[in-house]
């Protein structure tokens, strides 16, 4: 779990500008959220990319509760009850 910080509370629900290492990375993110989102395939996403321990890329979209219309941030938490045993494989 990442502990956010109140500054990062401030930026919470924009995204940050990918560092000028891997723009192209970001812009492809960026469309894939915003393109999955309009269409509703997804409600709403965190999405968070570090690189040598270092986040490069922060983002959050969408609503992180549907019914509530409570919007995605960077610190929300989602319940993803047992699929974590298929990220855990796909990451490993």
């Amino acid at each position: 779990m990442i502990h956010m910080t109140r500054h990062d509370d401030q930026v919470a629900t924009g995204a940050e500008p990918l560092q000028a290492a891997a723009p192209a990375a970001a812009t492809g993110i960026d469309a894939v959220l915003e393109r999955w989102t309009q269409c509703q395939r997804i409600v709403g996403a965190t999405v968070i990319v570090l690189r040598d321990g270092a986040f490069i890329y922060r983002r959050a979209i969408g609503l992180a509760d549907r019914e509530a219309a409570r919007p995605a941030r960077q610190d929300t938490i989602y319940r993803i009850a047992s699929m974590t045993k298929a990220i855990t494989s796909a990451t490993a």
